[in-house]
């Protein structure tokens, strides 16, 4: 599917790509300390031999005393007469202390790297990306955070080298002592980490201070600083014994997705073992990285927990579009380029590519003959590209993407209460009570039932009309315990579809507890949103290990006070005598129809989603290599099966929401099976 871009003009996309280019070239001078530094900083002027000095340094430089001597004389000739110095001597003494504040202007006066081209060794000056995560370091570090930093790459833009010469720099400059370790798969890989390190101490000047490295104790596995009596380890999944456990406050974990569990060690033992060695205190550091090397593994869970706030480290990821050298002119017509977008390259321009940059990809994955999950993986967008595994997404990223303008936090978060939690006297006097944390998140209330910010009570309204089959709720039936799946139920509003307009998600309940208990609170929920027409997804209703079916037990008392359930018997049928079928039975053919409609609700934009952890399974849900369909391995789907149940009622099954005055309403309330507190 070809298509212009909907929201933007073509003079407008113009104008953006202008100053998306721009961003690869922000003004950035290390040795001055203009531009893209990290940090606070103040503005620090003198001259030099009649020549004027503008640099921009942090601030707590300013505390130091040659510092203030020439903020005081503005003059490095009149300050070192001051202090009976020669100018030169002054002038190294502001050197020094200017590095053991300001990392970037080390790197770039201090710091060799070699090229990884042309093998020529050149000042460390930071490219746009690594100075994306130096931000994130200096943030954390001048807060006086231990930092705590877990990193997705994509390619080589040097996040290793960032790393490990920002801990070199705490090493020689700001603490004596602060033992480091660098581990990795194999021991060779911690060695050439390490390597970038002792290069920069045999090419270190001088003049800023000697960098002495020695064998610790005569192991050459482990080096000491002499000057800073800080000791460097290296070690490895495959020879853990071999790294020091005590002392450390430096950890750099390297390409942690290549730690494989092997039989009686697990990357998770050894990383607890490093991470747990090193106290949670200020100036100290932890970093994981790696390239994703698909899901399920000890990486991709941690980094799911650092993105959903689970653990302490900051996630940073850096996208293709975000290194310079993706880029490739674009040769002619630039409308006629855009006009061409294909769908994914409309996603690319949303995520903040160039055009150059969607131009250098489109010919890129020719060279990988049109296989974009390959070219996706080495060349990743976003994380869940990065992390993909062997199968596919389900979900466009574009349609997520694009289903992300409408996520907010809901309205009121609690639960609902009753005079009983089971039997009919669960559908009598419910009641709405907030509570942080609550299993129900509302971001649309029901029609007789509004809530109020500063009471949490339901007070009547004065309408005099009412919408018959507004609401509707699916629930997918999860464990007890909570290291099960979830149990979700989705609650679906109807009445835009008077309009035109897309359907919406009106409230969700997800959490765990007893089936019994779960399909009554399913019953109590959609009897407060106006009596809605609720499905229940039956398959796991019947309890593994016994050969009675729960489902018609519990289904069945329900249908006796509720009328309003799911069946899925035909009218051949129930004019035959048949007992009703409640409930929605999933199997491969009724699941592949919910969840193409899902998909077609978020391609046409459909449905408005609220809730972002309806997001992050919309991005983990794929395809598997047998061709069945599900959550990536340590992650969930029960949102995506209850959103999608949900909406094939709402959009498929129901019929279409109708006004109908509140004398009928009423007429219709009194033949409520157990009618509810309104």
């Amino acid at each position: 599917m070809k298509k212009e871009h909907p929201d933007m003009s073509m003079e407008a996309m113009r104008r953006e790509n202008k100053r998306r280019r721009a961003l690869f070239d922000l003004p950035y001078n290390p040795v001055t300390g203009y531009g893209d530094t990290a940090g606070a900083r103040m503005a620090f002027k003198f001259t030099c031999e009649g020549e004027n000095v503008d640099w921009n340094i942090p601030v707590a430089m300013f505390e130091e005393p040659v510092a203030r001597l020439l903020k005081k004389y503005k003059s490095m000739e009149k300050a070192a007469a001051t202090v009976a110095v020669e100018c030169e001597e002054l002038f190294y003494e502001l050197m020094r202390t200017r590095c053991h504040y300001d990392y970037e202007f080390w790197t770039a006066t201090c710091a060799k790297i070699q090229d990884k081209e042309t093998k020529k060794l050149l000042p460390f000056i930071l490219n746009r990306p690594q100075r994306k995560l130096l931000h994130v370091i200096i943030k954390m570090y001048e807060a006086h955070m231990p930092v705590r930093i877990i990193i997705c790459k994509a390619r080589q833009w040097g996040g290793s080298t960032l790393v490990q010469i920002f801990m070199q720099w705490l090493q020689v400059f700001r603490h004596d002592r602060w033992h480091s370790v660098i581990a990795t798969h194999v021991e060779n890989q911690a060695r050439v980490i390490r390597s970038m390190f002792t290069r920069v101490a045999k090419f270190h000047p001088p003049e800023t201070g000697a960098i002495t490295m020695r064998n610790f104790e005569g192991s050459a596995k482990n080096k000491l600083i002499v000057e800073s009596e800080a000791i460097i380890s290296i070690g490895s999944m495959q020879q853990p014994d071999n790294l020091r456990s005590q002392d450390i406050m430096l950890a750099h974990l390297s390409e942690v997705g290549l730690w494989k569990e092997t039989a009686g060690k697990k990357p998770e033992d050894l990383i607890q073992t490093i991470v747990g060695s090193i106290p949670y205190i200020p100036n100290t550091m932890i970093v994981q990285e790696s390239t994703a090397k698909g899901v399920g593994n000890y990486f991709h869970r941690a980094w799911q927990n650092a993105v959903q706030g689970k653990n302490n480290d900051a996630p940073v990821f850096v996208a293709w579009h975000e290194i310079k050298m993706y880029q490739l002119d674009i040769p002619g017509n630039v409308t006629g380029f855009i006009r061409s977008f294909t769908e994914y390259e409309h996603f690319l321009w949303q995520s903040g590519a160039t055009l150059e940059g969607i131009h250098w990809y489109r010919a890129k994955l020719k060279e990988f003959r049109g296989d974009v999950w390959r070219m996706q993986s080495e060349f990743p967008t976003t994380p869940d590209e990065a992390f993909q595994s062997d199968a596919r997404r389900v979900f466009s990223p574009l349609y997520v993407k694009t289903a992300e303008q409408y996520i907010r936090e809901p309205l009121f978060t609690g639960e609902l209460s009753a005079k009983a939690r089971t039997g009919p006297s669960a559908l009598q006097d419910i009641r709405f009570a907030g509570q942080p944390g609550g299993n129900l998140k509302i971001w649309i209330a029901p029609t007789q039932q509004p809530i109020t910010a500063s009471t949490n009570q339901h007070i009547i309204t004065s309408t005099h009309q009412h919408i018959s089959n507004r609401f509707c709720g699916f629930l997918d039936v999860g464990g007890r315990t909570h290291a099960a799946d979830w149990s979700v139920l989705s609650m679906i509003d109807r009445l835009p579809l008077l309009k035109g307009q897309p359907v919406e998600l009106a409230a969700q309940w997800r959490g765990h507890t007893d089936q019994d208990i779960l399909a009554w609170t399913a019953a109590m929920i959609c009897q407060w949103y106006d009596h809605a027409l609720l499905g229940i997804e039956v398959n796991s209703l019947k309890r593994k290990g016994e050969e009675a079916d729960h489902s018609f037990t519990i289904l069945d008392t329900i249908a006796e006070h509720y009328d309003n359930l799911f069946h899925r018997t035909s009218i051949e049928d129930i004019r035959a005598g048949i007992p009703k079928k409640w409930g929605f039975h999933t199997n491969k053919a009724s699941k592949e129809m919910i969840l193409d409609n899902l998909n077609a609700a978020l391609r046409d934009a459909s449905f408005i989603e609220h809730a972002q952890e309806a997001m992050d399974e919309y991005n983990c849900f794929e395809e598997k290599p047998d061709g069945s369909k599900g959550a990536v391995e340590g992650a969930h789907d029960d949102i995506v099966i209850s959103r999608a149940g949900a909406l094939w009622l709402a959009q498929s099954f129901m019929e279409p929401p109708k006004i109908i005055r509140m004398q009928d309403f009423r007429k219709l309330r009194r033949n409520f099976a157990g009618e509810a507190s309104f």
